[in-house]
């Protein structure tokens, strides 16, 4: 059918197909037959727009404006298909007159990747040529060993640019970011000399999300056990989020920011000068990791998506009979490697279980020995090889409990 009719319309019935099957089926394999499709797709358009018309790509759909995460993250995986010729153009990023940005502070940093354009003439312009010269920052083919969206590719794209010396992709905080953000935080008393953690805690509750991230959301009173003891070891936390969340204790050390109406660039900084991030999966971990910072994430459902380098504790899936938490010999069984939308675990008879604030309390304290090199790093290297079996980055590390997941 695609090959008979490939146009636009076309690529809007496959990214739907992509969704259903990811998020209510629970198909990954079908779900990464049709990325590929589409992101095939979407060169043979985008050709086709230059070559007949003479089209740069136009960025079709623009939800990553929306979350920080997405932003990101898609920022980076354009940015590595330029770097490895997958597209030989700066794609056109049209910014509406009156945009939802997730982080306004962001957009300096997308200017290498993207032609933004915020004339409303010329905006207008490109989003009626649009469907002539598609292009999608959600997929990308970038060999055909390789292809699928950011999650599912990032590890491996790192990987060949850092071989052909192009990489890896990171951001590097600018001295913009750096001014707005120190001038707001002088008013909290903040010394840029501090060290501190930045912690996010995802309630759930955006105008954004979706059934299938329901989840992954945590209580960030979970968290406190955890917080004091980082603030016992010399540290500060400071809190970022949005005025939707619920406010937490005064606890002397904590600056919590989710209720401050605040600079973008706020967030950027801190997520790019913290000793290290803590969380659950959620838009800012990413934010954190592409500037460079240790990420020790707390509850990753899909361990196939684990960023290289990051430290985390995965989300326990119960078997909904047993009440037995399953390994990953077990989840692989199930094939559940890479879903956390209830709907399809369900219909598995798995269900997600939360990390309890004892556990996330000695993930913390692990946190800080695998940042000194300790014992738990060593631990992770001797089972390398016993990760790259389950489709796990080698370079993932684990805490304790999800290592004696891998037996």
């Amino acid at each position: 059918y695609v090959s008979q009719n490939p146009n636009f319309l076309t690529k809007k019935l496959l990214f739907s197909l992509y969704c259903y099957f990811t998020n209510k089926v629970g198909d990954t394999s079908v779900a990464k037959r049709i990325s590929l499709i589409y992101s095939e797709l979407t060169m043979i358009l985008t050709d086709f727009g230059k070559s007949a018309y003479g089209l740069p790509p136009v960025v079709e759909d623009r939800h990553f404006l929306f979350r920080i995460g997405e932003f990101i993250n898609q920022t980076a995986s354009v940015q590595g298909a330029i770097k490895l010729g997958v597209i030989k153009e700066k794609p056109v990023l049209v910014i509406p007159k009156k945009p939802k940005i997730s982080n306004t502070g962001f957009l300096p940093y997308i200017m290498e990747t993207f032609e933004v354009v915020t004339n409303p003439e010329q905006g207008s312009h490109y989003e009626s040529v649009l469907p002539l010269s598609p292009y999608s920052s959600v997929f990308h083919k970038f060999n055909d060993e390789l292809w699928g969206c950011h999650d599912e590719t990032r590890n491996k794209l790192n990987k060949i640019l850092k071989k052909e010396n192009m990489g890896p992709i990171f951001f590097d905080l600018k001295d913009e970011t750096t001014d707005i953000a120190l001038k707001y935080l002088k008013k909290h008393s903040f010394s840029k000399k501090e060290e501190f953690v930045v912690f996010h805690c995802r309630e759930g509750g955006s105008e954004y999300d979706g059934y299938q991230n329901d989840d992954r959301n945590y209580e960030p009173s979970d968290f406190i056990p955890a917080i004091k003891y980082i603030l016992s070891q010399g540290l500060k936390v400071i809190r970022i989020g949005n005025n939707r969340m619920k406010p937490m204790e005064e606890i002397k050390g904590l600056l919590d920011l989710s209720q401050d109406d605040r600079p973008g660039e706020v967030d950027i900084f801190l997520c790019a000068k913290a000793r290290f991030y803590l969380g659950n999966p959620s838009g800012p971990h990413s934010l954190a990791y592409y500037f460079k910072t240790n990420v020790a994430l707390v509850g990753l459902p899909n361990w196939t998506y684990g960023y290289s380098g990051i430290f985390t504790a995965l989300q326990p899936m119960r078997d909904t009979d047993t009440g037995k938490n399953l390994n990953f010999k077990e989840r692989a069984e199930r094939g559940i490697l890479e879903i956390e939308s209830p709907k399809p675990l369900t219909n598995k008879k798995v269900m997600q279980v939360r990390l309890s604030s004892a556990e996330i309390l000695l993930f913390v304290k692990e946190m800080f020995e695998f940042m000194s090199n300790g014992q738990i790093l060593k631990e992770n290297n001797l089972l390398y090889d016993r990760k790259e079996f389950f489709g796990v980055a080698g370079d993932v590390y684990f805490d304790r409990s999800s290592l004696e997941l891998l037996e």
